[in-house]
């Protein structure tokens, strides 16, 4: 009991985005459509990959980012990227560059196998591909995009919220 007081039985976690986010924690961004749930997500990845200041929040220094996006073209992607990087304080735009991985459902081959984290059976191929990419950090954006209307409501709903947006922070 006394080592649990003095925290000493394990290494302290780092700082993804101090004083708000830390190494394997995660966190969930969910809202509406078209409030800005990826271009918020987007800066975030930026300021973590070349190691600036967003919102208050500041990143120490560049981290590997792999975003992982299931709806957007990548062109998009690429254009709000360029757009959102003079808005992060302190970036590294070499760092950035060198740290953000993009991962498009639309940046493919159409006959390309992109990952579904909603099936069971996938998740160790999954996991294998996320960590191929050695990532510190792991945005996931839109993973299951709607194909009827009917999916469209459930998508906007809480109850699909971790299919819509996640964020996760991978472990060493």
């Amino acid at each position: 009991m006394a080592r649990l007081r003095r925290g000493c039985w394990r290494r302290r976690r780092g700082q993804l985005l101090s004083p708000w986010l830390r190494e394997q924690e995660s966190c969930l961004v969910w809202a509406a459509a078209g409030v800005g749930k990826t271009m918020f997500t987007l800066s975030l990845a930026l300021a973590i990959a070349g190691g600036g200041s967003l919102m208050g929040w500041t990143s120490q220094r560049p981290r590997r980012v792999l975003l992982i996006d299931g709806e957007m073209p990548l062109d998009d992607l690429q254009e709000r990227l360029r757009m959102l990087a003079g808005t992060i304080e302190g970036i590294d735009l070499g760092a950035a560059g060198t740290n953000l991985t993009v991962l498009a459902r639309h940046g493919q081959s159409p006959d390309a196998i992109f990952p579904d984290f909603g099936k069971e059976e996938e998740q160790d191929a999954n996991l294998a591909l996320v960590r191929s990419y050695r990532p510190d950090v792991v945005i996931l954006d839109n993973l299951t995009p709607p194909r009827s209307p009917a999916r469209m409501r459930a998508a906007s709903s809480p109850c699909c919220a971790t299919c819509r947006l996640g964020w996760a922070a991978m472990p060493p």
